[in-house]
């Protein structure tokens, strides 16, 4: 007679994350007459395994027939469940960069794993703008954009990465004229930016090559004046060194009294 054996109860393994790996192993079958059929189905009388171990499986509710080599052996049934376990991933790691000029750029994770790796505009975005699985993406930056990158294995995704591209001759702008008239209205050279670039030093020069401004930081922002003196209205050059790697701004100023 068939009969599951008593010292060896089934295992059930939880899937993990959707991805199939959940099983149901340990099935011991003595009686009759080997050898013995094996007929898995899942709640919906599906077959899903003809060995006595039942493997790659999600959750679900799984059957289980078991006859022998005689064609009158009464069938013996069993019934066993698969769970599934879902986690959150460790986040992807990603340094910030700064680049000179608009252009494309690539993201590489740090701690790349294997999975599937998934790049987004924002933090609550519900579709990614890319996907790979390895961890390296490229994007088209036009301005300083912060993109969000998380990683995902089976159903399980990770908390996102916020990683920062900073371009730096976008983000540093100003005007090529000022009216230094006393109105209130440009009346000293404003330049937006500045703070994010220690070190910075801004030189203006006359059309004789003669400096007529420096200042470091850009504490004192330049108002048409040389030593107190009124600079005539005219055509100045200007230098910017953002302390960087990237090229000095450089170009024309206009002061109109």
């Amino acid at each position: 007679m068939l009969q599951f054996s008593a010292n060896n109860a089934p295992i059930a393994k939880p899937d993990e994350c959707d991805q199939l790996l959940g099983s149901i192993t340990g099935i011991d079958v003595s009686g009759g007459v080997p050898p013995y059929k094996f007929i898995w189905t899942d709640a919906t009388g599906n077959t899903v395994g003809n060995e006595k171990d039942l493997i790659n499986v999600g959750k679900g509710t799984y059957s289980l027939i078991v006859t022998d080599a005689t064609t009158c052996a009464i069938p013996l049934p069993y019934s066993g469940s698969v769970d599934n376990q879902e986690y959150s991933p460790d986040a992807p790691v990603l340094n910030d960069q700064r680049i000179c000029l608009p252009g494309k750029v690539g993201l590489s994770v740090l701690n790349k794993t294997t999975g599937m790796y998934n790049l987004y505009a924002d933090a609550t975005s519900t579709t990614p703008l890319q996907t790979s699985n390895t961890g390296n993406f490229e994007v088209l930056i036009t301005e300083t954009s912060d993109y969000y990158i998380s990683y995902s294995i089976g159903s399980c995704e990770s908390p996102r990465t916020k990683t920062h591209i900073e371009v730096v001759l976008v983000d540093v702008k100003f005007s090529n004229t000022i009216t230094p008239n006393g109105d209130g209205i440009n009346d000293y050279w404003k330049i937006e930016g500045l703070e994010k670039f220690p070190g910075t030093l801004v030189q203006i020069f006359n059309r004789y090559g003669k400096r007529v401004f420096e200042s470091k930081e850009y504490a004192t922002p330049f108002s048409g004046q040389f030593n107190g003196w009124l600079l005539p209205s005219g055509v100045y050059y200007y230098i910017i060194n953002l302390n960087t790697p990237c090229k000095l701004l450089s170009g024309n100023l206009t002061l109109i009294r």
